[in-house]
């Protein structure tokens, strides 16, 4: 079993801050470190000594008791606000325990159920508080780190709960939820050699609990370890025997092989034996969906939605996406509310007291960005159809395209990066652009949704670029292959030799717009092909989006594969053609030819009846025509 080793709690710093505490004469803290540090350093003779002094003084003790009894309430108080915890009186909670944390800051109970009470409130900013307050009066309290590091997950601060997790593993050894929810936190990560061994310890501490094992299977499986999954599978049967789990297991293991049909028929046994469960049909759904046959996956999952009276946020978050992609918008919108729910959305919330605007209420509005820089171009589409009746509207964005947002919306909106300060008192409602649709009602098949630009660069900066574009009359064509950190992976990716040798002879300009190190990329190209090309590498087409849109509105046409740069070329209203492979997500729909985003974005897709050589003919005709006519 691989030895757990990262991050490591630095024990020898809190002695020497038990020590520390000891000589200020803060009693309480060095108590309760004291007290944590003897149960792992039972022999060392700073810990005996410290713990010893504070002990053995009858002085001492008598300023420890006297401290608590100040600090913590009384028995009575204490029943009284766990009663309203556990009637989920969570408002009341927040109000009563800020109330008495007043008069008793330090209390370590007073926090911990404030923290509880703000988060469940949406209260994000007094939770983390009063989660740091407790943690400083009990730097090493197990349970306190586990509900701060669930906090902190649920927050998209991943890294930062990854490492509470191995605190509080290293802390409690024993203790096998804990392993299993930083094994949990690594496998939504998609760290699996490390969530592997976590899930393994998980297994042992706690070898007849069916859901570490149901974990460690899908983690094998996702590693394409498929021997190692059949043996986990074969310790599940002798727990649970032949139960729908584990044919809802193999189902997992023959989708991820591209086994469809007997997926699908090991779906259907689980389904046979424990009726229309929410697992079994979102398993049904992913099945279809993995064959992006999305109307029958967006069929199971509207039904699922309806027969159980509480939906799975993963059932609500899948029907989202396949209701989107099949043109069900209505649907869609609205459970895509639920992304801020889903294990895997990696966006952070705003921390706000501020109500969201739910399109009705008057006054001063915040629209924040919450996704990557293609979504968020993306989304912006639909500031210009927030009703005019709303006059006074700040938009946060990244910093990036601040300017450009400028130049075209420069009336009706304030524009702020993303990182700048931001005062509470500059908005009255707020409202997440990726809500923009839902509030809106957007409708694609609106047509007056359509803004075709949206976006412009530095008129200078336009001049510099096409003085150096001498092409002569030739097509210039701004190319971009792959796409960096998507959900997606590579499949999303395009091979640039490919792309070029598309248009076999035909005189055209090519000009990189891909951001990152291509240099890879540019030294698999045949000597011909690297003449053909440009790259700009004055332009830092990643930072600079400036310079990478004066470049972009500088060519004819784009062709990229479905990232960023699809996303601002077709906001600037420069031609776009999309490459789609096999794995993409719903903002291009399942089938329409055009983006119903951007007006003059086309779409292709990479099928079984259409080859990547047959899509670069079509988009080789096109653009070659469209040229020649503008000249």
């Amino acid at each position: 079993m691989a030895k757990i080793t990262r991050p490591q709690i630095d024990f020898k710093a809190l002695i020497t801050q038990c020590e520390t505490a000891l000589q200020g004469k803060n009693y309480v803290l060095a108590y309760r470190l004291s007290e944590r540090l003897t149960v792992h350093f039972p022999t060392s003779g700073r810990v005996k000594k410290i713990h010893s002094t504070l002990t053995r003084d009858a002085a001492i003790v008598s300023k420890i008791n006297a401290a608590i009894a100040t600090a913590e309430p009384d028995r009575h108080l204490q029943q009284q606000l766990l009663h309203l915890a556990e009637t989920q009186a969570f408002t009341d909670l927040l109000e009563a325990c800020q109330r008495h944390l007043s008069q008793r800051p330090h209390s370590v109970f007073l926090n911990q159920l404030a923290a509880t009470a703000a988060s469940e409130c949406g209260q994000w900013g007094i939770a983390q508080t009063c989660f740091i307050r407790a943690l400083a009066q009990d730097p090493l309290n197990a349970g306190l780190m586990k509900n701060y590091a669930i906090f902190l997950k649920g927050r998209v601060q991943f890294m930062k709960a990854r490492d509470y997790f191995y605190f509080v593993c290293q802390l409690t050894p024993t203790d096998a939820e804990s392993f299993a929810g930083l094994a949990a936190l690594e496998t939504d990560l998609k760290n699996y050699q490390m969530a592997e061994p976590l899930w393994l310890r998980a297994i042992a501490l706690a070898p007849h609990d069916e859901e570490p094992l149901i974990s460690l299977f899908s983690c094998l499986i996702d590693q394409g370890k498929y021997s190692s999954a059949q043996k986990t599978l074969s310790k599940l049967k002798q727990i649970s025997g032949d139960s729908w789990k584990i044919h809802l297991c193999q189902a997992y293991a023959e989708r991820r092989s591209r086994k469809w049909i007997e997926a699908l028929a090991s779906v259907e046994t689980a389904e046979s034996l424990a009726g229309p469960l929410q697992d079994i049909l979102l398993e049904k759904a992913n099945i279809f969906k993995d064959q992006q046959k999305y109307n029958e996956a967006h069929s199971i999952l509207m039904s699922a939605s309806e027969k159980q009276q509480e939906a799975s946020l993963s059932t609500l978050w899948n029907l989202s996406f396949c209701a989107l992609m099949t043109g069900d918008f209505d649907t869609g919108w609205h459970h895509y509310e639920n992304r801020w729910h889903s294990r895997n959305w990696n966006s952070q919330s705003l921390e706000t007291t501020k109500p969201r605007w739910t399109g009705n209420e008057t006054g001063r509005i915040l629209i924040w960005n919450e996704q990557g820089i293609g979504d968020e171009i993306m989304f912006f589409s639909l500031l210009a159809h927030i009703p005019e009746t709303y006059s006074d509207i700040l938009v946060r964005c990244d910093k990036r395209i601040v300017q450009m947002l400028e130049r075209v919306h420069h009336k009706r909106f304030r524009f702020i990066g993303a990182g700048e300060k931001l005062e509470p008192s500059s908005y009255d409602y707020h409202l997440p652009a990726g809500s923009l649709p839902y509030v809106l009602g957007f409708n694609p098949r609106d047509k007056t949704y359509q803004q075709a630009v949206y976006l412009k660069p530095k008129q200078n900066k336009k001049e510099q670029v096409s003085a150096q574009l001498t092409s002569a009359g030739t097509p210039v064509i701004g190319v971009s292959w792959k796409s960096t950190g998507s959900l997606y992976g590579t499949d999303k990716n395009i091979e640039l030799s490919d792309l070029l040798e598309g248009f076999g002879d035909e005189e055209v300009h090519f000009v990189t717009l891909q951001y990152g190190d291509v240099s890879s990329d540019l030294a698999r190209l045949t000597s011909h092909q690297r003449q053909l090309i440009s790259s700009f590498d004055e332009i830092d087409k990643r930072d600079d989006l400036e310079g990478l849109a004066a470049l972009i509105v500088c060519c004819d046409a784009i062709i990229t594969s479905s990232n960023a740069t699809a996303h601002l070329a077709s906001a600037l209203g420069v031609p776009c053609h999309v490459i789609l492979r096999e794995n993409h997500d719903w903002k291009w729909h399942q089938s329409w030819e055009r983006s119903y985003w951007y007006p003059e974005c086309r779409i292709y897709r990479v099928t079984n009846q259409m080859s990547l050589e047959q899509i670069l003919k079509q988009i080789k005709t096109e653009v070659t025509v469209t040229s020649t006519s503008q000249a």
